[in-house]
């Protein structure tokens, strides 16, 4: 249950750098978000509310369940259990970059990029596709760099969370000399 919460925070700390890297690519700082949304809707014209919710709640429901997997194995497996602040950190980071390679640069290609290309398209409706299609290839360095930035921000917000409060229960729990 703690690693649902403390996924759930760190997720809402990384989402401020996602919204920054939209930010930093000239469009919308929901436009990372309402593209994932779109993914599940295949539509961008009236729906935009209901992608952008939909996005976010992808976003925190994977932040959930990467902060519950990420608790199970620190305190399941004896060699990742957390014993200093820098141990934490470090495999919450060391986690982070599993899921930036393992979902998220999966899910970026197939589901964010082609819905990129219409949100782009609809921001600025006198380009052409080709257009289109070159600025998005231009935003991609920016995309995935601090979207790399990002999660490294998500693993040792989570890997943080979890020592302080990993640690703090073995400190509780040492009986007196």
């Amino acid at each position: 249950m703690v690693g649902a919460f403390f996924g759930l925070v760190s997720g809402i700390v990384m989402f401020a750098f996602l919204m920054l890297t939209s930010i930093m690519m000239g469009i919308a700082p929901e436009s990372l978000s309402l593209a994932r949304g779109m993914a599940i809707t295949h539509s961008y014209s009236n729906n935009n509310n209901i992608n952008l919710i939909l996005g976010i709640g992808m976003h925190l429901l994977t932040s959930i369940v990467a902060g519950m997997i990420f608790g199970f194995l620190i305190n399941r497996i004896n060699k990742f259990q957390i014993n200093t602040f820098r141990k934490g950190i470090s495999e919450g980071i060391i986690w982070a970059i599993i899921i930036f390679v393992i979902l998220f640069i999966p899910t970026t290609i197939s589901l964010v990029q082609p819905n990129l290309l219409e949100i782009i398209h609809k921001t600025n409706p006198t380009q052409n596709s080709l257009q289109d299609k070159q600025m998005v290839e231009q935003l991609l360095v920016p995309l995935y760099g601090m979207g790399f930035i990002a999660h490294i921000v998500f693993g040792a917000t989570l890997g943080f969370l979890m020592s302080l409060f990993f640690l703090r229960i073995k400190n509780k729990n040492k009986l007196p000399s």
